[in-house]
């Protein structure tokens, strides 16, 4: 059984797609200036959704975290995050997690490959 669903209807009529608890979900929005891209992973047991603006499909401006929402509703600021990489060059990942998480999860593991992080 699927732990995410996403869905996403346009000109073309709608789709839908899962995502698992070691895949997870990734969806992005983009206009031509601005757009959100939005991550939804497992980490320790409890579901989260960390959340970047983007510079459009225009990539005006960089991507930039947001904030994280987890199943709890608890909502963390992107003043509160911390960017952690991976250790393997060849995948370079990285991702943000907040303080809470941290303490909670410990150091996170790469949602590419599933290799260790470090504190970017």
């Amino acid at each position: 059984m699927a732990r995410f669903m996403g869905s996403v209807r346009g000109s073309r009529g709608e789709a839908t797609r899962l995502g698992g608890t070691n895949t997870g979900l990734q969806t992005i929005c983009n206009g031509w200036h601005e757009g959100i891209h939005v991550v939804a992973q497992v980490i320790g047991e409890k579901d989260y959704f960390t959340i970047y603006t983007t510079g459009g499909s225009s990539h005006r401006s960089p991507s930039s975290l947001l904030l994280t929402i987890n199943e709890d509703g608890t909502i963390t600021r992107n003043d509160t995050f911390m960017t952690w990489k991976c250790e393997d060059e060849e995948c370079g990942e990285e991702c943000d997690r907040d303080y809470k998480t941290l303490a909670e999860a410990g150091n996170p593991y790469c949602p590419k490959c599933n290799g260790d992080m470090k504190l970017k």
